[in-house]
């Protein structure tokens, strides 16, 4: 089985949007898609952000379901204080503990 990892476009995560990859599993899927957002995250200089992906594969709709994943993390511009490399740490330890089920 296939799954189709895309970043997202539009305000309702529609899709397609940017195909990033297709994985013989929905974890690994999600795995790049844990990968994706924190590029996105440095990007972004560490501040916050909405990263929003849409994984279509086997699921509860059929063999196209679209599985939609959005993560929201980064410093607050007004917290008053600039993100550092200690941020991305923290953000990419955060997703593999949600990766993990912890």
């Amino acid at each position: 089985m296939a799954y189709a990892l895309y970043r997202a476009t539009g305000p309702l995560m529609t899709c397609p949007g940017r195909l990033l990859g297709r994985f013989a599993s929905y974890e690994r899927a999600m795995r790049e898609r844990d990968a994706d957002v924190l590029v996105r995250l440095a990007a972004a200089g560490g501040y916050y952000l909405q990263v929003d992906h849409v994984i279509v594969g086997p699921g509860l709709a059929g063999p196209v379901t679209e599985h939609r994943v959005s993560t929201a993390l980064g410093v607050d511009p007004e917290a008053g204080r600039v993100p550092t490399p200690a941020d991305l740490l923290e953000a990419a330890g955060w997703l593999a503990q949600v990766r993990a089920g912890r």
